[in-house]
């Protein structure tokens, strides 16, 4: 085999291994970027990328305020 068919032969392994475990991959993720209740910015960016890399991309995170409980009626009186 010269250098051409072995680079062939581990691209179609590489795509296969990412179909094959690209789901697991993506779950033990979300799993560890969710284990503490916080989700980082850089956890979610870090997540995304990854998950693109494995053609599926996700939509960005949205970043909310913390509730602290009250409305903006109760705030203002």
């Amino acid at each position: 085999m010269n250098f051409f068919q072995h680079q062939r032969q581990a691209k179609r392994r590489s795509v296969l291994l990412v179909f094959l475990m690209g789901p697991a991959l993506l779950n033990a993720m979300t799993r560890r970027v969710m284990h503490d209740g916080v989700i980082t910015v850089a956890k979610a960016e870090l997540f995304r990328a990854v998950a693109d890399l494995l053609d599926c991309p996700l939509p960005p995170f949205l970043v909310t305020e913390p509730d602290t409980g009250t409305s903006l009626n109760e705030s203002a009186g």
